[in-house]
C-alpha cells in the first residue's frame, strides 16, 4: 500500500510542474533511494508523520548525504511541527540541528512552501523569499515569516492514473478530510492541522472512479499478457 503522504506530495508537486519521484519506506527501499540520488535532484523531501523522534529522520539524512553531498535536505511535517511548538531560541536550534537537514517546513500543512523551496533552488534563487521555513544561512539560523496555508482537498485530489507505472499493491487509501472533527484533550492534532477541511462529494466519486478504472486497466493488462500465453 502507498504512503498516502509521500504519494500526495508526489502528486502535489508534479501538478506544479516539478519532476517528483517517492519511496515508501526507507529501511525495505535503500536501492531505489540511492538511483534517485545518482540522479542529482535539487533536493529530497523528509515527511516526519509518524516520527516521534530525530533518530528515524538523522538516519536518512546520513544515508542522503553518504550518497549526494550535494542534495538539499528538507525535512517537514508533525515533528518539525511539534519542535517549533515545544522549543524557542536555542532550543529549537539545537532540535534542528541535530537532524542536519538544509530546510525545515514549519506549518500544519507545507506542501505549498516545499514546492516553494523546490522552485527557489531550480532558480537558485532566495529562500528567504520562501514563507514558514528555517534554514542555516552562513552558520546563523534563519526563520521565515509565517503564513497560513490552505490547500484545497479538491484541486490537489491524487491522480491515482498518473502513478500506474508504479508498484501500488491491491490496496489505496483516499484523502477524505484533513484534521478532526473531535477535540480530545489528550491530543494535539486538531490543534496542528487547524479547522477540519472535508473534501467534496465529486472529488470522492471522481477518486472511486479513477480506483476502479486503474483495476480495469491493470486487469486488461493481465489478461493481454494471459491471451499472448495461450497456445
Amino acid at each position: 500500500m502507498p504512503n498516502l503522504a509521500a504519494v500526495y506530495l508526489t502528486n502535489f508537486l508534479r501538478k506544479r510542474g516539478h519532476h517528483t519521484k517517492y519511496i515508501n519506506l526507507f529501511q525495505y527501499e535503500k536501492d531505489r533511494l540511492a538511483e534517485f540520488l545518482s540522479e542529482d535532484p535539487y533536493c529530497v523531501a523528509i515527511t516526519t508523520t509518524f516520527y516521534f523522534l530525530n533518530f528515524p529522520v538523522s538516519e536518512m539524512v546520513e544515508f542522503i548525504r553518504r550518497h549526494n553531498p550535494k542534495v538539499k535536505i528538507v525535512v517537514g511535517g508533525p515533528l518539525i511541527a511539534n519542535h517549533a511548538r515545544n522549543y524557542q531560541g536555542d532550543e529549537l536550534k539545537y532540535a534542528l540541528d541535530d537532524m542536519a537537514a538544509d530546510i525545515y517546513v514549519i506549518e500544519g500543512q507545507g506542501e505549498m512552501a516545499l514546492s516553494q523551496i523546490v522552485q527557489c533552488l531550480k532558480e537558485n534563487g532566495d529562500l528567504s523569499r520562501v514563507p514558514n521555513i528555517a534554514y542555516s544561512e552562513n552558520g546563523s539560523p534563519r526563520r521565515t515569516p509565517p503564513v497560513l496555508e490552505n490547500s484545497s482537498l479538491d484541486e490537489n485530489r491524487i491522480d491515482w492514473l498518473d502513478f500506474n507505472n508504479e508498484n501500488l499493491g491491491r490496496t489505496l487509501q483516499t484523502r477524505t478530510a484533513r484534521s478532526c472533527a473531535f477535540n480530545c484533550a489528550f491530543c494535539n492534532y486538531p490543534t496542528r492541522a487547524g479547522k477540519l477541511t472535508l473534501a467534496g462529494l465529486d472529488t470522492l466519486e471522481e477518486q472511486d472512479v479513477v480506483n476502479h478504472q486503474r483495476i480495469d486497466l491493470v486487469a486488461a493488462v493481465v489478461l493481454r499478457l494471459l491471451d499472448h500465453s495461450l497456445p
